[in-house]
């Protein structure tokens, strides 16, 4: 193995991420890619989170593993009802999380996270 292969550039590791998060979003939605790309970028403004991680908390609700921290709650709260796996909805098997962590940041809550 050459070591050039086993390095793996990471901005192409979170381009490779955001394009799976798009397709699980135009398989969900029956959407363009735009319109994928620009939900991803809105929920993300919207909970405060890196889009990457919350690109990366949806394709893994998608693959049903998701996540227990930030980026998952705030995926599973955009995208959960969506997300069906074997015709059981997800929220049957994903541990609950508080209200709080669902629920969008709003500025003022930004502004004491700083």
């Amino acid at each position: 193995m050459d070591v050039g292969d086993a390095i793996v550039d990471p901005a192409r590791k979170a381009a490779g991420t955001l394009e799976r998060a798009e397709d699980v979003l135009v398989t969900l939605h029956r959407c363009t890619i735009d319109a994928a790309f620009n939900e991803i970028m809105s929920a993300s403004r919207r909970h405060g989170l890196p889009t990457v991680s919350l690109a990366r908390a949806l394709v893994a609700l998608f693959d049903d593993a998701a996540s227990d921290d930030d980026a998952g709650a705030a995926a599973w709260y955009e995208w959960g009802s969506l997300v069906r796996t074997r015709g059981e909805n997800l929220a049957q098997r994903i541990p609950s999380v508080s209200s709080e962590r669902l629920r969008p940041r709003s500025s003022g809550d930004r502004a004491r996270l700083s």
